[in-house]
């Protein structure tokens, strides 16, 4: 999730380790949507993945029909009414499925089935309840991909929502800046950054959304944390935010600050004042992709050192690829991610 979520460039997202008990009790009727994608047996996946198989001998359906009620006992009470709730699996299996939407219409009275569109090769789901026709399924055979069940629900408003309990204040983490933040060196690292690397023009947008919301300083590592996102005490965290980078002391003790990839693609083409663009089969950008130090003609001596964006070329739009870092006789030094490099 977490390298899913820092590869669409996210910035107004949390991810924790808790269990859903702990977060009902520390966010109740909080969110206006939730999404379940519940564990379950994976007979859906048989067709592709041989552990799903092997896991669906391990364990009885019942044993994730169990699980998948239990979440969302949670999930529902963490909704607020009038909100929305997706319950989707990728298995075959009624107990999971539509046994599963039929016990959330019995054991809560607040809870209906709002009817999904559906496209040619999604059906309906099987016909526990006349109510189930809102649900959809997805079979391998009627269309292209694995077999899912998904479900959307709906909270029903109550009469007393202005008298709802928000939640204490008291709750909400403080703003914690580590003072070494606070330190001239550290501070300027990262507006010179942002100086140099976006356009003039997007400069004072960006400082105004930074401004909105919160930077969380921890370890060398920058985070900005969107304007209405606050965090409970004694979550446990693994991403806060969006994640901008991380600040470095070299030896002359120099502070320089170094971003990192999802805050590229937070960004749009027109941020940036140094980019490199191409095709998919451009030289340009299968050499970026392999990794490999590459030669931008739109460089100049004069900006050797500084930040740029590779940006791909699809249709009549351009899209942030990686970052880049210019060198002298107009080359790039390239900043792809080396885990996503590719031998093309």
């Amino acid at each position: 999730m977490l390298h899913n979520i820092e590869r669409i460039g996210c910035r107004n997202s949390i991810i924790t380790q808790e269990t859903p008990e702990r977060m009902a009790a520390l966010l109740p009727e909080y969110f206006d949507a939730v999404l379940v994608d519940a564990p379950c047996s994976g007979s859906g996946m048989f067709r592709r993945d041989p552990e799903a198989r092997e896991s669906w001998l391990q364990f009885d359906r019942l044993h994730y029909a169990g699980l998948q009620r239990g979440i969302l006992r949670s999930a529902w009470a963490m909704l607020r009414p009038g909100g929305r709730l997706v319950y989707s699996t990728c298995t075959f299996s009624l107990a999971e499925n539509e046994e599963v939407i039929a016990w959330m219409l019995e054991t809560y009275p607040d809870c209906r089935i709002q009817p999904i569109s559906k496209p040619e090769g999604v059906d309906d789901g099987l016909p526990l309840t006349t109510e189930m026709s809102g649900t959809a399924r997805i079979w391998p055979h009627r269309t292209m991909g694995d077999g899912h069940f998904c479900a959307l629900l709906v909270k029903a408003e109550r009469d007393d929502r202005a008298e709802v309990k928000s939640v204490d204040p008291e709750v909400w983490e403080k703003s914690n800046v580590d003072e070494s933040w606070e330190t001239k060196a550290a501070r300027e690292a990262f507006d010179l950054f942002i100086a140099e690397t976006l356009a003039v023009d997007r400069l004072s947008l960006f400082v105004a959304a930074m401004n909105r919301g919160t930077l969380r300083y921890d370890r060398g590592r920058l985070h900005l944390l969107t304007a209405g996102i606050q965090v409970p005490v004694g979550l446990r965290k693994v991403k806060t935010g969006l994640f901008l980078g991380q600040t470095r002391r070299l030896r002359g003790q120099r502070v320089v600050f170094e971003p990192s990839h999802a805050f590229l693609m937070s960004l749009t083409a027109s941020d940036f004042s140094r980019t490199a663009s191409g095709s998919s089969d451009s030289d340009l950008i299968r050499r970026y992709l392999r990794g490999e130090t590459t030669i931008n003609p739109g460089l100049t001596m004069s900006e050797s050192g500084y930040y740029g964006a590779v940006l791909l070329k699809y249709g009549e739009h351009l899209w942030p690829l990686g970052w880049m870092k210019t060198m002298p006789g107009n080359q790039m030094k390239n900043l792809y991610p080396q885990a996503w490099l590719r031998l093309i």
